[in-house]
């Protein structure tokens, strides 16, 4: 419904309803102006009649009642707002539901529109497949097949014939001739015949390889021909005892090397001779003094001493640890008096190194070595002969090195001995 349809409507019923109050006006006027227009003038009475007219009577009897309340008029729908609305598509109607301001409703269907198929396109049939025309609608895209054809089948064709033999089977082959078809069929298929195993002589494990038994398949046309079963797993070396090839001497780690046992196995390995860590401490009151030897067996079986460490311990912290790692050497572990755990390393060598009462070190290396080539646990305490006062570590004035080592009663100390006010028996403690 368009506007100016609307407005039109509404200037009507405004004029009925001005109508209707104009006549409500009139009728109560009407009276008192046909009154007025029909009383005798002064100077014209009317005349009196005797006679009664009807007409009159009936004419002048109030009308006022009757005009004073008109009857309401219907309401006419306005059906201008839309509730809901569905297009209609290819397969399914459509429809408007209006409403009017009072809450009435009209509903407009409409028809579905119908598919709009195109000409379509060809698809071929192939071996597998099925042939149709295929359409598509151009309104809602839906595809439809018509026309529709059998798959046509394979063509197939003999390509060759392959003979089986132990493993595989044997067989007539078929190839489809169609174009752009890949089918392969094997016809007069014939059964793997199997192997026919013949065993022959075992092959000894070694170190280093496997041991097993190899057989040997007897048909003619057999693609494998042997196989290796019955396994037995390597042996791995049998080693020897370790023999030094190169002894040790003092600043310089020996060899020692070790070989394979087993009959044809010329296998050898080689490391470098072990060190055995021995140490010593000595007690004086004011400075604990701890002596550590890195020995290690040269091939007549001595002990010859590689590195040696003189650690003087001025803090006289208890329990100083000391373990020796080939690559970073010498590691002495303790925690000083504020409780916080020390940890010092001294590189392989010949070493002097003193620990201060606050934990901190000095480290100096001694230009000869210290120590015998073979220490051992003293048999006793040792004496001063002249007490004086260390100010650090101790070093022997001219150190002698035998010609072959020899075991000393007890352990080395410089040619000026360490003291106390009250000399003190040495502490003496033995470790790995």
């Amino acid at each position: 419904m368009t506007t100016k349809r609307i407005v039109l409507i509404i200037m009507c019923a405004m004029l009925a309803l001005t109508a209707i109050m104009a006549a409500i006006v009139i009728g109560k006027v009407s009276p008192l102006f046909d009154a007025l227009t029909d009383s005798p003038s002064l100077e014209n009475p009317p005349e009196t009649s005797t006679q009664t007219d009807p007409t009159t009577a009936t004419t002048t009897a109030p009308t006022v009642g009757v005009t004073t309340n008109p009857s309401t008029p219907p309401h006419e729908h306005a059906f201008v707002n839309i509730r809901e609305e569905q297009k209609a598509t290819c397969e399914t109607p459509g429809y408007i539901i209006y409403e009017c301001a009072c809450g009435e409703t009209k509903t407009e269907t409409s028809e579905a529109t119908g598919h709009s198929f195109g000409a379509g396109k060809l698809v071929a049939a192939t071996c597998t497949e099925q042939g149709y025309t295929e359409r598509k609608c151009s309104l809602c895209e839906k595809i439809e097949k018509q026309d529709i054809q059998d798959a046509l089948g394979h063509e197939l064709a003999f390509v060759k014939s392959v003979k089986g033999n132990c493993e595989e089977s044997g067989y007539d082959e078929y190839k489809c001739k169609r174009s752009g078809c890949t089918e392969t069929v094997h016809k007069n298929v014939v059964s793997a015949t199997g192997h026919k195993w013949v065993k022959g002589e075992p092959v000894e494990a070694t170190c280093t390889e496997d041991g097993y038994t190899e057989y040997t398949c007897s048909n003619a046309d057999c693609p494998v021909k042997t196989k290796q079963d019955d396994k037995i797993a390597a042996l791995g070396h049998d080693f020897g005892d370790w023999k030094v090839t190169t002894d040790p001497v003092a600043g310089a780690l020996g060899e020692e090397t070790r070989e394979c046992k087993r009959e044809n196995c010329n296998h050898k390995e080689t490391r470098e001779t072990e060190l055995v860590c021995k140490q010593w401490r000595i007690e004086n009151g004011k400075v604990w003094t701890y002596d550590i030897y890195m020995t290690a067996k040269n091939a007549a079986g001595k002990e010859v001493t590689v590195y040696s460490y003189n650690v003087i311990d001025q803090g006289r912290f208890g329990g100083m640890k000391f373990t020796y790692d080939g690559e970073v050497g010498l590691v002495i572990v303790f925690t000083d008096g504020e409780g916080k755990e020390r940890t010092y390393t001294l590189a392989p060598g010949d070493y002097n190194i003193t620990i201060l009462e606050n934990g901190d070190k000095k480290t100096e290396e001694p230009s000869v070595p210290t120590t015998p080539s073979e220490p051992t646990t003293p048999s006793g305490p040792t004496t001063p002969s002249e007490p004086t006062t260390p100010s650090g570590p101790t070093t022997p004035s001219e150190p002698t090195t035998p010609s072959e080592p020899t075991t000393p009663s007890e352990p080395t100390t410089s040619s000026e001995p360490t003291t106390s006010s009250e000399p003190t028996q040495p502490n003496s403690e033995q470790g790995t």
